[in-house]
Parts: structure tokens; sequence; C-alpha cells
């Protein structure tokens, strides 16, 4: 194993701080990712299995460990490296979303903040809350074997966690690849042990056991508030997932009452409402759901450990439904618009189609010929096919009965142009002359088709 060097501090924003990152092999190392962490950190350390690499800096710390040797043992091992007492511990291709870290943390030595570790799935995202900024003192060390956990020190010295985390972006979620039964052979394991089993049991459609797993957390004293979360959550998604509405309902409430900023409870009561065809509250679970997703972007995050997200374009899709199955016809409208903004206008022609209805339902005429030109602006007036043009003559009509007489002029003019001896056409445009006092035209095209 390499010693441990202690090098001159760094000048930059973030030198108060030392950052080791972990690999469990050189492939993750990443050229352009080592020189951020030395730009902006006071020290930075590389552990590995491996031996150094000759592109190494002689500024970075290696250091190589044996493959059977605990994670947790090398981490505590690598407090002591650097000139810093504070030290951020990243794994394999996991970045940091800012590059620097926000200097006040470092004034308050008793109030840490966690990291949350983004994971993009191919549905959702997740979140996951892991303590990985810590202060070294004299008797701090990470409990765990390959899942280094600060909860026991933490508490034990009365250190709060934070409002605002140090935000990570990750590939998968940490604890995948974690032996439980090995981590729970030990003593002093990590309590976020059970929620990952539960998480695995879940998957497993294992409710029963899954369940079990997060009562454990949920009836015990000293757990971070994040890992408490996660287990009155996983209670009330296994209750849902044995149909047990009122104890999954009762459950999502509870968690709630406890945190009201985070978004598998609400998903959940969702989940509830729309199965038992309770559209009302299923919209408004959602819709509360959808609002805290716009939190999220301003950096006010949920707390929960294990929290799931779905996209925004899939909560705009199931607004619209749950609008329309509710009656809330101008919420359904407005819903639809988040989503034409969202997909910066290339929106499926259901979707269109839905909102110019709604549109000229809710008298809006801007927007109603907005949205009928978008629907047929590849197609009119030369390329419509008989069915387009069926809907086409709908929608007129539709505008007809709104009394917006001008519009329906100028495309029944147009189509006429290109198509004088379409008789239908014709006939429409005399309609569309006389209610725009267009009288004299109106007759003259009129004696043309007697």
């Amino acid at each position: 194993m390499n010693t441990i060097n202690t090098p001159s501090k760094n000048t930059n924003n973030t030198a108060w701080a030392d950052v080791v990152w972990y690999l469990s092999d050189n492939t993750f190392l990443n050229s352009e990712q080592l020189l951020k962490l030395t730009q902006n950190f006071g020290f930075v350390s590389i552990a590995s299995p491996e031996s150094r690499p000759d592109s190494i800096p002689e500024n970075v710390n290696w250091y190589q460990y044996k493959t059977e040797t605990p994670r947790a043992e090398t981490w505590n091992w690598l407090l002591k490296a650097g000139s810093n007492d504070w030290k951020l511990f990243l794994m394999d291709d996991e970045i940091l979303r800012v590059a620097e870290l926000d200097a006040s943390i470092k004034e308050n030595e008793m109030e840490w903040p966690a990291s949350l570790i983004h994971h993009r799935g191919s549905e959702k995202n997740y979140q996951y809350y892991q303590m990985r900024l810590v202060r070294n003192f004299e008797g701090f060390q990470f409990d765990g074997v390959n899942l280094p956990d600060a909860t026991r020190s933490i508490i034990n010295n009365g250190i709060r966690i934070a409002n605002m985390p140090v935000e990570i972006m990750a590939t998968r979620n940490p604890n995948a690849e974690v032996d439980i039964e090995e981590e729970m052979a030990i003593r002093n394991f990590a309590p976020q042990l059970y929620i990952e089993n539960g998480y695995r049991l879940f998957k497993e459609k294992k409710f029963i056991h899954a369940a079990a797993q997060y009562r454990v957390i949920a009836n015990s004293q000293n757990i971070l508030p994040f890992d408490r979360l996660s287990a009155l959550n996983g209670i009330a998604s296994c209750h849902a997932e044995m149909f047990r509405w009122e104890l999954a309902l009762t459950a999502a409430e509870y968690s709630l009452e406890q945190e009201r900023f985070q978004h598998l409870p609400y998903l959940i009561k969702f989940k509830v409402f729309q199965l038992n065809k309770n559209w009302t509250e299923a919209y408004q679970a959602l819709h509360i759901y959808y609002e805290n997703t716009f939190y999220e972007r301003i950096k006010l995050h949920s707390r929960a450990n294990y929290d799931v997200r779905l996209t925004i374009e899939d909560t705009l899709v199931g607004l619209v439904d749950l609008a329309f199955k509710a009656g809330f016809i101008q919420e359904a409208s407005e819903h639809l618009e988040d989503l034409f903004n969202l997909k910066e206008g290339n929106l499926e022609e259901s979707f269109l189609k839905q909102l110019l209805v709604l549109s000229i339902e809710l008298d809006d005429f801007e927007k109603s010929e907005f949205f009928f030109k978008k629907l047929f602006s590849e197609k009119f007036p030369k390329n419509l096919t008989e069915q387009e043009t069926s809907l086409l003559n709908d929608y007129m009509e539709m505008f007809m009965k709104k009394n917006w007489y001008e519009t329906v002029y100028e495309v029944y003019s147009e189509l006429y142009y290109h198509f004088p001896q379409n008789d239908e056409f014709r006939r429409r445009l005399i309609v569309t002359l006389v209610k725009t006092n267009r009288v004299e035209q109106a007759r003259n095209l009129a004696s043309k088709v007697a």
C-alpha cells in the first residue's frame, strides 16, 4: 500500500475540503474529472486496487488497496490523508453537480450536508442519500464493510443534517452491488441496509418480506431522517402493491405528516386513487407531485432516501388524462400547453387535436387558430387526405359556432382557390361570405354553382 502524503494547501474556493476518489478499477479514471478535482479541492486522494499510472500528477495521493480490504476500512484510512478535516468521498464515475462546494459548510462543524446522489433510470429518476462529506474528528469513523456508514458517529455526537445537500450525479444505485449478508454479519452495519434489502425484495414482488425490512427502520430510534422517510414510503408502497388501499393511503399520509416535501407518497396516493377510479383525488395527488417537481428545479429537494420521480413528460400526460376524466377542462388545456412547450411544439397529433378542441371549447380564439394552423401546417391546402379534409371541416364548424367567421372564410377561400371544382369547398365558402357580410361575392359564387 502507498503511504499517505500531506500536500501544500490549494487556494481555490473549496480548498477547505479534500476529496477521496474511490475506484473499483482504473477504467473509471478520467483525466478531465481529475483535473477539476485537483483545481477545486485542497487535496485529492485516489484509492484503487491497481498500481499508480504514470499519468497521475505528483500532487495527487495514490492509495493502492487490496481487493479484499473492506471499503469502510479504506475510507477510514484515507480520513488521515491531506491537511483538511473535511473530506468528500466519490466513487467510480460519480460526478459532483457543481465544481465547488459552498464555503459556508465549513463554518458549522455540527451541521453536515448529506450527499444527494441522482440516478436516472430508463423511466424514472431515483435519488439516494448518503453521508459522503464528513469532518474528521477524534472518534469519528465509518462503520460497515463495503457500505461505509456515518450514522452512528453523527447521532452519537449530536450532528445535525443541513438543509442543502451536496449533489452527485451517478449512473447507478450506489448500493446496488452491496452484499447484504456480508454487511449484516458485523456489529455496526449501516441501517440503510434494511432499506436496500427492502427495495430488492420489493422488486422481486416479495411485499410482505419487504415491508418487514422497512418496519425495522421505521421503528428504530437512531436513524437519520432521510432513511426513516424512505422506510415509511416503503411500507406504504408494499400496502399499495398488496391492494391494501386504506392502509397504503394512511401510511403515505403519515409519511407526509413527517415531511410534506417529497415525491413517493403523492405517487402512491395517485396510484391508489387511479386504480379505484377516484379521478378527482388521483388528479389532485399527481398535481401536488407535479408542483413539487417545479420546486426541485430551484434546488428544493425531497428529503426522502430512495425517492423517485417520473419524467415531466409522463407526469403531464398523466395529468391530462386525469383532468379529462375528472371533468377539469381548463386544467387539461393548461397541462397540454405545458406539454406542447416542453416538447418545443413537437407534440403528437392526438395531443394537438385535444389542444385544439379544448381551446375552442374554452372560447380562446387566438390559441384555437394557432393550434389549428399547427395541426394542418404541413398539409394545408394541397396535401389533405380525405380523412383530414373531413376533420378540417369539423373544426371549421366548431369555429362557425363560436362566430369566428373570418378564419373560416380565409381557410375555405384558400381551399377553393386551389380546388375550384370542389363543390363542398364552394358551398362552405358561400356560407362564410354571407356570415362576413360579403354578400355580393356570395351571390356571384352561388350563380356559378347554379
